[in-house]
């Protein structure tokens, strides 16, 4: 797919004069691994569910500057309202949007750093080096060599910052081609502090375009760092997400992954527990109607010993929808005490519906305990009918069930407005019926 990458560098490789020389080299470096790397194709057993010529083969373009009327802002839904004392980045078409953003007045122990083209951009140091983890990602290479602005957000040693920050992400289009633009986010949590990060993926319009995300968290010895993310982009939408983790010893990492939206959406996720003790949760909702595709895939590297891993995923899908979950738990030989659990659960709602699941374990050590699962399945007609007899209907019989099917996952997203707004959602999908 070399005629694809060369398209991509034609038509967003130019900028201007004002960036600053370490961007440009960094850029300089992605551009080449992707030129070594090429894009993926459907004979690639990763993209074995996904064909990526549905993305890379697209002639889109850079994404237009767009302005944004702020009572937009107020009116969606998923947008966490700004707290007093709370912190919000806001961006759109992959550009921050300083006044709908609140980074000042930030509490003591955290730092949110623009990273972009503009010559006042710090530098961030080893912070911008790509972990292998989204090195070896033909898209995450993309978007390191494309993106616009991106943000480092820092907690400090030591450091307990008790509210999430919340980083919004919208696409806008002008009625032109399809557009893309590459949100880059890097979140580091020092040692022994605490850090959550909330970022929300909406779209402001039905134009054809493409999010390609780019996101690195690193937690430091005893530190506990969580990432949300919320997806509810628009049906004309393609949406990537390729996401690096990392755990040192004692850390603690969550993950919370919900998806709405978008036509075709994946997401790529590395978490790697490099530091004995460390251990990661994560929790994943996939919800897909008529002409909807989702991929998640999940892979969970033990380097050292006494770490532990829980996974689960769960998938609603109805109309003629396709959703994928592919979960790799990998135990090294050094990793002894290794404690992984993982599952993948889907809801078919319709005979057009289509599940895959693709759990597996690769273990190289002798002392663990470990164990993958995966279901697949209807409602169960038994229920419905119990909910019947005691006078409720048919469609709001089914409704109970799929809302308390993805109750779990969206009950640990913690923030009460947050879940609240992800339920209203899913009801919304329900009532609108053409969707399943």
């Amino acid at each position: 797919m070399s005629a694809a990458v060369d398209h991509w560098v034609a038509a967003f490789a130019p900028r201007g004069g004002t960036e600053p020389e370490w961007l440009g080299t960094s850029r300089g470096a992605a551009l080449r691994r992707l030129r070594d790397q090429g894009f993926p194709t459907r004979r690639e057993e990763a993209w074995k569910y996904t064909n990526p010529e549905r993305i890379a083969g697209v002639a889109y373009r850079p994404a237009p500057l767009a302005e944004l009327d702020a009572d937009v802002l107020s009116s969606l839904a998923l947008v966490p309202p700004l707290q007093d004392g709370g912190r919000r980045a806001v961006f759109v078409n992959g550009r921050l949007h300083r006044g709908a953003s609140r980074l000042d007045a930030l509490p003591v122990g955290l730092r949110c750093d623009v990273i972009g083209a503009s010559a006042s951009s710090p530098y961030p140091g080893e912070a911008l080096e790509s972990p292998p983890a989204l090195a070896q990602r033909p898209f995450a290479s993309l978007g390191d060599a494309f993106f616009d602005d991106g943000i480092l957000v820092r907690a400090e040693t030591g450091a307990q910052i008790a509210e999430p920050v919340d980083l919004v992400f919208l696409s806008a289009g002008d009625g032109g081609e399809p557009a893309a633009s590459h949100p880059r986010v890097w979140v580091r949590a020092g040692a022994r502090s605490t850090l959550a990060v909330r970022e929300i993926y909406l779209s402001l319009d039905d134009s054809e375009h493409l999010t390609n995300a780019v996101c690195d968290y690193r937690a430091a010895e005893g530190s506990a760092l969580t990432r949300t993310s919320v997806q509810a982009e628009s049906g004309s939408a393609t949406f990537l997400s390729n996401v690096a983790m990392r755990g040192e010893r004692d850390a603690q990492l969550s993950h919370r992954a919900v998806a709405l939206g978008a036509a075709l959406a994946r997401e790529d996720l590395v978490c790697e527990l490099a530091g004995p003790g460390a251990a990661c949760d994560l929790r994943g909702l996939y919800l897909t109607g008529d002409g909807q595709h989702s991929d998640h895939h999940t892979t969970v590297d033990h380097l050292e010993p006494h770490c532990s891993s829980d996974q689960l995923y769960r998938g609603v899908l109805g109309g003629r929808s396709r959703g994928a979950f592919t979960g790799t738990v990998v135990v090294r030989p050094h990793a002894q005490r290794a404690d992984a659990r993982q599952k993948n659960e889907s809801l078919l709602l319709t005979e057009r519906a289509e599940a895959d699941s693709k759990p597996q374990l690769e273990i190289y050590a002798d002392d663990v305990k470990c164990s993958h699962g995966s279901t697949i399945g209807q409602l169960d007609p038994d229920q419905i009918f119990y909910l019947r007899s005691r006078g409720v209907g048919e469609d709001e019989a089914r409704g109970i069930l799929i809302r308390g099917f993805a109750a779990e996952i969206s009950a640990a997203l913690g923030d009460e407005t947050l879940r609240t707004a992800v339920d209203e959602a899913i009801a919304t999908r329900l009532q609108e019926g053409t969707t399943w």
